[in-house]
């Protein structure tokens, strides 16, 4: 039996999950279980333990502040909004002091945002301490944003990264753009045929999502994909079929609904490129239209 590749993602659950000593997972997963059991001890040794927890806001901030309704705002204040992670402003009528309701934004992500967002809050660390610098990424929890600084070889917080995957795969659950994060497979360990956005390539890619896990670039199919991330892809274009058996000009198309290249007949040659989707051949119109994507590899365990 070959052993798996194990994910950063997935190694960080099976250490919030206990899976070292669940005895179901042992009956299940031994193979798994046994690698995850033995490399879990030297994560508690590298790795500080809040870094593996899911990240949670302050209960205080779970719910939104009360609102009276017969009654005019006028007081100006800001709250936590948990779905969107950001605090908001709102005007209530309601001077005593109550959950999740700030005097200032500052206060607001001080108390809700920032111990929620975790080390992704963390300012950026720019100081100089050695005459030559490198270029790092770090969380802009602002703008939401993995930003390009230039790393003065400070020690300090753990908002650094040197890559923007990196950088998406720890801090990307507080971005709102989903079409800008990673494509992540997941956690688990069955296979299901998903759709998520590669920036890299500007194109939507087919990937076996394992079932658990994973972030929010993950679309039930490619059309939903394409119309979220890829509005302006040739291979979201419409293309009208022709059967007509007498029509002698071939050439195919892509049918985002159901995810294949279809062929076509035109009594004229149809214009093709990067403006229209239309291919003169099956094998370019998947090659463009019907991407597969290779997901790293970050640890084997032989």
């Amino acid at each position: 039996m070959s052993c798996p590749f194990l994910t950063n993602s997935t190694i960080r659950r099976l250490v919030s999950w206990n899976a070292c000593s669940s005895m179901e997972l042992l009956r299940c997963l031994p193979l798994i279980c046994f690698l995850a059991g033995t490399f879990c001890t030297s994560l508690d040794e590298d790795y500080q333990y809040e870094e593996w927890q899911t990240r949670y806001a302050p209960k205080d901030c779970e719910k939104p502040p009360l609102r009276p309704l017969n009654m005019p705002g006028k007081f100006k204040r800001w709250f936590y909004n948990l779905s969107r992670t950001t605090c908001e402003p709102f005007l209530t009528s309601v001077q005593e002091q109550q959950e999740n309701c700030f005097e200032s934004k500052e206060a607001c992500n001080k108390n809700c945002r920032d111990p929620h967002y975790g080390v992704c809050a963390d300012p950026k660390n720019d100081r100089l301490c050695k005459q030559k610098t490198e270029q790092r990424f770090w969380f802009n929890p602002d703008t939401k944003r993995c930003e390009r600084y230039r790393y003065g070889g400070c020690s300090g917080n753990t908002n650094n990264f040197r890559t923007p995957r990196d950088c998406l795969l720890d801090c990307g659950e507080f971005i709102d753009d989903v079409c800008r994060l990673p494509i992540e497979v997941g956690d688990c360990f069955t296979k299901e045929v998903r759709f998520g956005y590669n920036p890299s390539f500007e194109a939507c890619e087919a990937f076996n999502y394992t079932g658990c896990g994973g972030n929010r670039n993950n679309f039930l199919t490619a059309y939903q994909c394409l119309t979220a991330c890829a509005k302006e892809s040739r291979c979201l274009k419409h293309t009208q079929e022709n059967k007509e058996w007498y029509r002698l000009a071939v050439s195919y198309f892509y049918d985002p609904h159901k995810n294949e290249c279809r062929r076509t007949k035109t009594f004229f040659r149809k214009s093709m490129g990067p403006k229209y989707n239309r291919f003169p051949n099956i094998n370019e119109c998947q090659r463009v239209c019907m991407r597969k994507h290779v997901p790293e590899r970050k640890y084997y365990l032989p």
